[in-house]
């Protein structure tokens, strides 16, 4: 991953300034941590978000990385939901996504925070 940006994106997790989501890249409560990266995304090039049919949506994408921000972060295009490792209350280590940490295990920012800072 580009130094710069994951820089970028950890600074941004941590900082308080995005609310957390579940589910979405991005709706009325905040963002998810995938969300996170593409409105950094947004930010630097002067794309926007849309909204398809409900659904915030970011370069026509509402659940994973599209391409040009794997692209522009130096994530493999396969990385559109980048795998990780965790270790969850139980003890038991297993692998799973970024999105997932998000929505289905709950993790707040900070500690998906520092997961990509081991990680990726």
């Amino acid at each position: 991953m580009n130094p710069i940006v994951k820089h970028k994106w950890l600074e941004a997790l941590r900082s308080g300034e995005y609310e957390q989501t579940r589910g979405k890249l991005k709706d009325d409560k905040g963002f998810c941590c995938l969300g996170v990266l593409c409105d950094l995304h947004s930010k630097e090039t002067g794309n926007e978000w849309e909204t398809l049919f409900d659904v915030e949506v970011y370069l026509g994408i509402g659940g994973i990385l599209p391409v040009r921000v794997c692209s522009w972060a130096e994530l493999p295009p396969s990385k559109i939901n980048p795998d990780v490792y965790y270790t969850n209350s139980n003890g038991n280590f297993f692998q799973t996504t970024l999105a997932e940490l998000n929505d289905i295990y709950k993790l707040n920012f900070n500690q998906i925070a520092d997961i990509i800072e081991e990680q990726l």
